[in-house]
């Protein structure tokens, strides 16, 4: 290797041709080596260029540093750019999820659950069933639409109802859990008795075969309008007591629906009650109204499960 100039300096200087060559001394060997500027710049290219792969790896591009959907594991599918009107770049898919973030106002960093806008925690442990369902922990099952399930073997069955479970009594889901739901609220304009809860098919507060449930009800009432009273009467009882669904009877058991009443007026002559609905395996709150008054009622429903012999909630 021939070389018309020989540098020897750090500083910079201008080389006539590619053959012009460095010194370099190795600090691991004791002699120096002449390295031509082609030599030197193909090092620096090829230290650049795997740096360029690292840096491309982790941002996700290909290996012709673009960026590509992943068709299999990938949230982001080529479908969501048609969709958006967008093509498939880093850019534009920055831009797709900053518009679901603002939409959905929050960011999911969970998987999703076969139920429509469900989310769960660990997709082979926990299943978010229902619609906008949420199920964490281990071995949750949100069945029911906005329905929560948490803790260990527990399943949420009931609309916008959240389930709790340290784990299984038996070798079922649910076998011994508690489970919370505040009901929606409905409205009296007379006498006539109005189902607050169960009163439809999908509104069934249902006790799985062969299961004990000690429960507790709270309800709450507060005059809206009318001729007769006052508005902002208010009125509120609590019902406890225990429900068992025996090889598919289901009755209250004696004793069940102790109160605690409340009322802000003794005028008040309405009232809620809570029976067991053996025809559908179910509990349900019936509340009465008053003639000539407009009453708001809601109620909030608490149940501590345990199953035996052949328990059976669908899972």
């Amino acid at each position: 290797m021939t070389g018309q100039n020989v540098w020897q300096s750090a500083s910079e200087k201008t080389f006539a041709n590619s053959n012009d060559y460095f010194l370099v001394k190795n600090p691991t060997r004791t002699n120096t080596e002449k390295m031509s500027l082609t030599t030197l710049t193909s090092i620096a290219d090829s230290i650049r260029a795997a740096k360029d792969d690292t840096i491309a790896y982790y941002a996700g591009f290909n290996s012709s540093y673009q960026y590509a959907t992943d068709e299999t594991t990938n949230t982001l599918k080529s479908a969501n750019f048609v969709a958006a009107g967008k093509t498939v770049s880093l850019k534009n898919a920055l831009f797709i999820l900053d518009s679901v973030l603002y939409y959905q106002g929050g960011i999911q960093l969970w998987d999703r659950g076969t139920g429509t806008y469900g989310v769960e925690q660990y997709a082979s442990r926990d299943s978010a069933i229902g619609t906008r369902s949420v199920a964490m922990g281990r071995y949750t099952i949100a069945e029911a639409t906005t329905s929560f399930s948490h803790g260990r073997y527990s399943v949420s069955d009931l609309i916008s109802a959240r389930a709790f479970s340290s784990g299984k009594i038996m070798d079922k889901y649910g076998s011994n859990q508690y489970m919370e739901i505040v009901v929606m609220m409905t409205t009296t304009t007379n006498v006539a008795d109005t189902l607050c809860i169960g009163n439809t098919a999908g509104q069934y507060i249902l006790i799985p075969n062969d299961c004990v449930v000690n429960f507790t009800v709270s309800v709450s009432a507060v005059q809206q309008a009318g001729a007769a009273g006052t508005i902002g009467d208010a009125y509120g009882i609590t019902l406890g007591g225990m429900i068992k669904n025996d090889a598919g009877t289901t009755s209250l058991l004696a004793g069940s629906c102790d109160t605690l009443m409340l009322s802000n007026t003794a005028a008040f002559g309405g009232g809620a009650t809570v029976e067991a609905d053996n025809t559908n395996d179910a509990i349900y709150v019936k509340v009465t109204g008053e003639t000539n008054k407009t009453i708001y009622w809601t109620a909030t429903v608490k149940m501590t499960m345990t199953g035996f012999r052949n328990f059976d909630n669908g899972y």
